[in-house]
């Protein structure tokens, strides 16, 4: 059998500061990870804030996002690192789960 040698490709992962992330997430070098994983969340979604939202209190639960912030403040901080496919109205809709 042939054995093919597979290195692994290091990304370059450049830190993102921002003061959504709790330590846990800093130490461990996720904030990347979780960035990608919420942008993710939309991609072919009719629900896009719904499916961010979801993704985003998942990250919240596991203690690597602050779940401590107003839902403008969050908003405000992830548009900073994020292209976000949604305004703020819906966002806050979703985040502090109330309908208008």
């Amino acid at each position: 059998p042939v054995c093919e040698d597979i290195t692994p490709v290091q990304e370059k992962h450049e830190r993102i500061d921002s003061i959504i992330f709790t330590k846990k997430a800093k130490k461990e070098g996720k904030e990347a990870f979780i960035l990608q994983a919420l942008q993710k969340s939309v991609q072919g979604r009719k629900d896009k804030t719904r499916a961010f939202v979801q993704e985003l209190q998942t990250w919240q639960k596991n203690e690597y996002v602050d779940a401590h912030y107003n839902a403008q403040v969050m908003y405000d901080e992830l548009a900073k690192i994020l292209p976000l496919p949604f305004g703020y109205e819906v966002f806050k809709k979703h985040y502090n789960n109330t309908r208008s």
